[in-house]
């Protein structure tokens, strides 16, 4: 009898396997199948986002280059691809007496500030301001307006009214409103997919709002696109977003390399730049430092750092103080009009012309390196005659473009902080080695500084400045290190770098600074979601 039991049991359990089986190969069928649909769709989201970028960039160029002259041959080429004898300057066209060249100038730009602000008023008010509050509140459970703030209406009125604000001159960048741009085509891929929400650490509680992975996977994309970043864009999005949530899976983690990574190599292929290089902004020639400029990095880093501080508090300052008034509520394009006359007027009318190159063009000014030797190179940015001017040119540089900003970002059109802080930081740094080099003469004699382009390099230091006063704007610090070494491709300067960052990372911890993000969630009072 007990042979009997045991040769039963050993059938039924044959027979369970065997019926198990298919159902297995069911289960992992699906799961595979819905793990490809994920990547695929991620991947979709990554090209469309790499594509808008492509769009937008040309476009705002575009429209800056249109400032000083334009291509007879093909009005719709930038001046760097027109032929020589078929670029025309305004100044050659239009004989400025009384002023009338400046004045053309000065309407163009508002007539754009003004279009971008109606569109926005009209169509979608929620196409304002970067969008990285928004979608760091929805990612922690907070209401912002879901699904309004994602709605295909904001992606097509954002990218317009993005490429009108920076092509009208205004001191702000286009690469904080590529996050919600990328959040926004995550939305709607999302929503035409019959793959359901993608899960992460919670889903999303309303209908029709990107599910958290979308969230995070879009903003990474977007932030690699805008700095050709991956491994930087990555880690900003876990410092920003995720890690105040406490936990990750390497699952997430993936998808966010995904979609980096597809993202930058679709906008390498339609940039064409030059083969094997994704690399912005190269910080040209060789690049050196010595043992006695540790002491001077960490004063980079605390200074431009406590100056992105200053700025963060001053803009945060002056949004409450808009948003307190009732005029402000009801007359945006009557103040982005009033600031493009006023950003226009003062770069056009400035002694130091610098000042009238976008922001992306004079972050590349500032990161030229200068001919070091008895006498570096006779420019503003290098070594204008006399110690004076060299120093006062870049610190007038440091204050205009600080005001500008300050009034330019606030404004209801779609505006990042990224470029402004990275400039404004460069112009710091490199306000410090200008100090440097005209008080420590006494470096020459050094042998570590006998060979030319040793030491007291303007365009390091400049460098040095922009991810320190990122630092103190966004309270980040690795991630601000990993893009501002992508960026320029300056690998080798990783330890000055990370050292001038942790010195403005201490420097908002003794301020018990926050992130500019977190600042705008209070105030403009997000509620958690019921």
């Amino acid at each position: 009898m007990s042979g009997l039991r045991r040769e039963d049991a050993a059938a039924r359990r044959e027979m369970n396997d065997t019926e198990a089986q298919p159902l297995l190969r069911r289960q992992l069928t699906s799961s595979v199948a819905e793990s490809i649909h994920m990547y695929v769709q991620l991947g979709v989201v990554a090209i469309c986002m790499a594509s808008s970028a492509a769009c937008i960039g040309s476009a705002a160029e575009l429209l800056l280059d249109w400032r000083f002259g334009f291509c007879r041959s093909s009005p719709w080429l930038l001046s760097e691809y027109c032929p020589t004898d078929s670029y025309v300057r305004w100044e050659d066209v239009i004989v400025s007496q009384g002023g009338a060249l400046l004045w053309l100038r000065v309407v163009y730009s508002t007539l754009l500030g003004c279009l971008a602000a109606c569109l926005v008023k009209v169509f979608a008010s929620s196409a304002s301001g970067s969008g990285i509050p928004e979608i760091k509140a929805h990612m922690n459970g907070l209401d912002v307006g879901a699904p309004e703030t994602f709605a295909p209406r904001v992606l097509a009125i954002k990218s317009v009214a993005l490429i009108m604000s920076v092509g009208s001159g205004l001191s702000l960048g286009y690469e904080g409103p590529y996050i919600h741009i990328a959040v926004c085509w995550a939305n709607l891929v999302q929503r035409l997919s019959k793959l359901k929400p993608m899960p992460m650490l919670k889903r999303s509680s309303a209908l029709n709002t990107p599910s958290l992975a979308a969230c995070a996977a879009g903003s990474a994309c977007a932030v690699a696109v805008a700095f050709a970043a991956p491994f930087g864009a990555c880690v900003f999005i876990l410092e920003e977003f995720i890690i105040e949530q406490g936990h990750t899976s390497s699952s997430e983690l993936l998808q966010m390399a995904w979609t980096s990574v597809v993202s930058v190599m679709v906008l390498h292929v339609l940039k064409s730049r030059e083969a094997g290089s994704i690399i912005l902004m190269a910080l040209s020639g060789e690049l050196h430092w010595t043992w006695f400029e540790l002491p001077l990095f960490l004063i980079i880093g605390f200074s431009c750092g406590t100056l992105g501080i200053l700025f963060k508090t001053c803009y945060l300052e002056i949004y409450r103080l808009r948003s307190g008034q009732r005029w402000w509520k009801h007359a945006p394009i009557l103040e982005a009009g009033l600031v493009c006359v006023v950003t226009t007027v003062f770069s056009f009318t400035f002694p130091v012309s610098e000042v009238r190159l976008s922001s992306s063009d004079l972050l590349k000014a500032l990161y030229e390196p200068c001919q070091w030797s008895n006498q570096l190179e006779s420019t503003v940015l290098c070594h204008a005659p006399g110690f004076v001017t060299w120093i006062g040119s870049l610190f007038a540089i440091l204050v205009l473009k600080f005001v500008l900003s300050i009034l330019a970002i606030p404004l209801r059109l779609p505006s990042g902080t990224f470029i402004p802080s990275f400039f404004l930081g460069a112009t710091g740094g490199r306000c410090i080695a200008a100090l440097t080099y005209s008080f420590g003469s006494f470096i020459h004699v050094l042998p570590v500084c006998a060979q030319e382009n040793r030491c007291i390099q303007p365009h390091l230091y400049a460098l040095l400045g922009s991810c320190s006063f990122l630092s103190g704007v966004t309270n980040g610090w690795f991630s601000v290190a990993l893009i501002s070494v992508e960026l320029t491709g300056s690998l080798q300067h990783s330890l000055p770098v990370l050292t001038c960052v942790i010195a403005s990372k201490l420097a908002c911890r003794a301020l018990e600074s926050t992130s500019l993000y977190d600042g705008l969630i209070e105030q403009k009072g997000y509620a958690a979601v019921m």
